[in-house]
């Protein structure tokens, strides 16, 4: 893996940097992250340097192609994907999101339930935005959703809806 330190040099007295590879990491492949911690003392500048392994799965929940119907199955996974968030960012997962919930649902009605994932999203990017309250320089902007169509939410909607969830 090639790349270098983002700060190799110690400018306070506890700097943390990140080893940032120059590399493009492949889904499902374990890649090693470096992480050195740099300390100034009275003795001089000093480190130390651990290697983590990690796996990434850029596309946890399968994209909709143009034309092909968003099932149940679909929405329980975007449902299943916030909860993930909601849990990484110490928020409570949404409760009464059963499948059962889904199970005869007209396709007329399926906006609602794009409507209520978007509101729960919604809520993810005001709690991080609340995580810095002094400041809202790095904030998550509003995010802009697609008109919902009548009938099936449709392909492009739903794509939305994983696009936002993977820059959160």
């Amino acid at each position: 893996m090639g790349g270098n330190f983002s700060n190799p040099l110690p400018t306070s007295a506890n700097l943390v940097s990140v080893y940032k590879s120059g590399t493009q990491i492949e889904a499902n492949a374990p890649v090693n992250l470096s992480v050195k911690t740099s300390t100034l003392n009275s003795l001089g500048a000093s480190s130390t340097e651990q290697t983590y392994t990690v796996a990434f799965n850029p596309q946890p929940v399968p994209y909709v192609q143009p034309g092909q119907t968003v099932t149940a199955q679909h929405i329980l996974g975007l449902r299943q994907a916030v909860n993930r968030l909601r849990a990484f960012c110490g928020m409570d997962e949404v409760t009464g999101w059963a499948a059962e919930n889904l199970k005869g649902t007209p396709v007329m009605y399926w906006s609602k339930h794009i409507l209520d994932i978007r509101q729960r999203i919604e809520e993810i990017r005001t709690y991080i935005n609340g995580w810095d309250t002094a400041n809202s320089v790095h904030d998550v902007p509003p995010i802009v959703w697609m008109s919902i169509p009548p009938g099936s939410p449709g392909a492009a909607v739903y794509n939305q809806v994983i696009d936002v969830l993977k820059t959160l």
